[in-house]
């Protein structure tokens, strides 16, 4: 669940700097939810029932889920604050790495 919600909201976090308030969902959003789906290899019904039960019934795990996603952006705050001082294809190439080593980190078992 960690890796689908960082990239959800990595993508909302991107549309968010284009969005007005009140603007609708746009169509790009929607595509690109379904390439979080699958590239996750999850059915989006599946995900959004599995959300909707801990945020019913078990938010004290989706509390833990979400502190660590808070880690995960400060991590990635970080690493792209000091990345900002490289040369640009160093930096791109640091990004990706530091990128795919957040995004594995996990809380327990069964929360990835």
């Amino acid at each position: 669940m960690l890796p689908v919600l960082t990239d959800i909201h990595l993508i909302e976090g991107y549309q968010n700097q284009f969005s007005k308030i009140g603007d609708t969902i746009p169509a790009q959003l929607l595509v690109e939810y379904d390439a979080v789906f699958e590239k996750h290899s999850i059915d989006p019904n599946a995900f959004a029932d599995s959300y909707e039960y801990y945020a019913k019934y078990d938010t004290s795990t989706l509390i833990e889920v979400y502190d660590s996603l808070l880690i995960i952006f400060e991590d990635l705050q970080a690493n792209v604050n000091s990345l900002q001082a490289l040369p640009t294809e160093k930096s791109n190439e640091a990004y990706r790495e530091k990128y795919q080593s957040s995004t594995k980190k996990t809380l327990k078992p069964g929360l990835e």
